[in-house]
């Protein structure tokens, strides 16, 4: 097919562009050489209008320097693979001075007119060997080229020495989206090629610098509306893909993996989309990366695994959702976590699976963080001591914590952590309705976090510790505590008062218990040994409001008993099988002990007592776990007394 092609008026052509390995040539507009590929396709693009759709065809093509598209320009390369070229390298002969954009080097021959460049040195103390390079960014272009003088189109910022071997080298991305919107990428492999580029020549993984945004496979700067769908890139030597100031754009259902440092950074990038992409295996840093600036962005329905600093990571952007995705994260690494939230408002992290390596769901400092219906499990070996959910920070933070499943496995990783050490002061904290299982730790509050935060209706199984030392968990909430406002004195208030012992209903006085209490029943013989036999049936209502009934005799109970439960209130006193040959008396009283509306299944559920707001020793002795009772005779309970109990139990299932 000729080089001329159609496009008829305002009707958005096609341009087909083949590799010089590709079957059908016949079909293409534009066939490429097998090197210097770039020439080619980007010849097609200027060939072209706006809208226009670039198709590449099966084949290999080997780039040397990025292309840049059209605006609205759809590029569909379905078995196309696009290749960096190994870099184009050559030792400077004279200094390159700071301010200067001109550069001396052996061979000038290596480079061309446009291409991306950088200068570096062993001097490497940061990502690119000798810190930024240029007054924005580390790479440039070249602006023109006289023997072995090659001018810069921007001025260098760093001095480079030849004593250093200082060194001019390619830096490119393939493909280079730079100030224009609509575009679509569709279908092809990009290979990134950086086993064979230079700038991080030992492969070690220095310090990251965030200016570094253009060593990408695939690289969109200020061009609003980019779509990429069903991409495989991979390898990039710093990236794979970069979203740079650029709004409502979309990455789908692409395969990424395998750079040096971010397989998905986006930097100041606005409502962007993530989904159904499978990220994985970057060498030193993340899966996907919001940096400050990407609010009201959408992580979602991806698989992301072995990423060794975080699988998920949002910084400083607002509104954003990471919902249903499948993250594993490996033990070793930069302290890895599947999913690193810090330092913005309202983020809903809901209905993911979790594998951690070490920490889960890392929350730092972040206002109004919803973490709900997670499933967090542990794959770590026995000895990690990271908690799978962790929350820290030094703000009243709103972050609640429901309706997930965390389980530490081995009981070697703790579970929910809220605080980090005595700098932390974070508070509002709430963590509901959640099943944690198998931990250290199963719920570690610190002690300095604020009373705001509370941990009620979770289910805690088989963890070595259900609740953290220190954690002061519901200290304020009235809504999980008994109140007892100005009781009555125990046994002075009779229910039944001087009553004869016969048989039939005893008459009751009217006083009942203004809270559940326990009763005490005395008897009063006319003479030793007169009484020999009764049946006493006592029905009233516990603290829930259910009918509960005692059965009193004399053969096991005798003349002074006690019930095992507390009424809230009595109903009936009846006497049967009364054989007394004196004319004995009994009264029953209230005693000191208080029923709670909350169920107790271990003693340590009484979490804290205060008497007349100051607070009490609890002690774990005078916790009846069968009846839900608290006995006050060894703190003390007095007319008018006001005691207020805290629970746990009610709000955490602990087995």
């Amino acid at each position: 097919m000729s080089d001329v092609f159609e496009n008829k008026g305002a009707m958005a052509a096609t341009i087909v562009v083949a590799a010089s390995d590709s079957l059908n040539k016949g079909a293409a507009n534009f066939t490429c050489p097998g090197a210097d590929d770039q020439i080619t396709i980007q010849a097609a693009i200027d060939a072209s209008s706006a809208g226009d759709t670039l198709v590449l065809l099966p084949g290999n093509y080997l780039l040397r320097n990025c292309v840049t598209p059209k605006a609205n320009m759809t590029i569909s390369a379905p078995g196309a693979v696009l290749k960096l070229a190994d870099a184009d390298t050559s030792l400077l002969t004279a200094n390159a001075n700071a301010a200067q954009a001109d550069v001396v080097v052996a061979d000038g021959s290596k480079f061309f007119v446009g291409q991306w460049v950088a200068v570096t040195d062993d001097a490497a103390v940061t990502l690119i060997k000798g810190g930024i390079t240029f007054y924005v960014a580390d790479c440039t272009t070249i602006l023109s080229i006289a023997g072995n003088t090659i001018t810069l189109s921007q001025s260098l910022v760093n001095n480079y020495t030849t004593a250093q071997n200082g060194y001019l080298t390619s830096a490119s991305s393939l493909i280079y989206i730079n100030t224009t919107n609509g575009v679509t990428i569709e279908g092809c492999e990009l290979d990134g090629n950086k086993a064979n580029q230079s700038l991080i020549q030992s492969k070690t993984l220095p310090a990251l610098r965030e200016e570094t945004r253009s060593l990408s496979c695939i690289v969109a700067y200020y061009s609003d509306n980019t779509i990429i769908d069903s991409v495989h890139a991979h390898d990039g030597e710093l990236h794979n893909i970069t979203i740079d100031n650029s709004d409502n754009c979309q990455i789908t259902s692409s395969r990424i993996h395998a750079c040096y440092f971010k397989n998905i950074l986006g930097y100041a990038a606005e409502k962007l989309s993530i989904t159904e992409n499978y990220v994985y295996d970057a060498v030193g840093e993340d899966g996907i990366i919001l940096y400050t600036g990407c609010p009201d962005s959408n992580i979602s329905l991806n698989h992301i695994w072995n990423n060794p600093r975080s699988g998920i990571a949002v910084q400083g952007s607002d509104n954003c959702k990471i919902a249903s995705n499948w993250i594993s994260s490996p033990e070793t690494g930069e302290n890895p976590k599947a999913i690193d939230v810090n330092n913005e408002e309202n983020i809903v992290i809901s209905g993911n699976t979790v594998n951690a390596g070490r920490v889960g769901i890392y929350v730092d400092e972040a206002v109004n963080v919803a973490i709900t219906g997670n499933t967090v499990v542990s794959i770590a070996p026995s000895g990690s001591t990271e908690f799978l959910v962790f929350i820290k920070g030094n703000i009243d933070m709103h972050v609640r914590i429901t309706g997930n499943t965390i389980d530490g496995v081995n009981k070697s990783q703790g579970g929910v952590r809220v605080g980090w050490a005595g700098t932390d002061s974070l508070d509002y904290i709430s963590i509901a309705d959640n099943t944690i299982r198998r931990c250290a730790k199963g719920i570690w509050v610190r002690a300095q976090v604020g009373s705001h935060t509370n941990a009620f209706y979770n289910t805690l199984e088989d963890n070595a510790t259900s609740i953290g030392d220190d954690s002061h968990l519901l200290d304020y909430s009235d809504q999980y505590s008994d109140t007892f406002e100005d009781v009555l004195a125990a046994s002075a208030n009779y229910i039944v008062n001087a009553q004869n012992l016969v048989n039939g209903v005893a008459a009751l006085t009217g006083t009942q218990p203004n809270y559940p209490r326990g009763l005490d029943c005395t008897i009063t013989e006319g003479a030793p040994g007169d009484v020999s036999d009764y049946t006493m049936t006592v029905v009233g209502t516990n603290a829930k409001g259910e009918t509960i009934t005692e059965v009193f005799t004399f053969a096991d109970d005798g003349l002074i008993f006690s019930s095992d439960n507390a009424f809230d209130h009595v109903t009936s006193v009846t006497l049967a099988d009364v054989a007394d040959i004196g004319a004995a008396t009994f009264v029953m009283g209230i005693d000191e002990r208080l029923g709670l509306m909350n169920p107790i299944y271990e003693t340590s559920d009484v979490w804290k007592i205060t008497k007349n707001l100051v607070r009490q020793v609890v002690a774990g002795a005078q916790v009846d776990v069968d009846y839900d009772i608290y006995d006050m005779s060894v703190i003390g309970l007095a007319v008018n007394d006001d005691f207020i109990i805290w629970y746990r139990s009610n709000l955490n299932v602990i087995s």
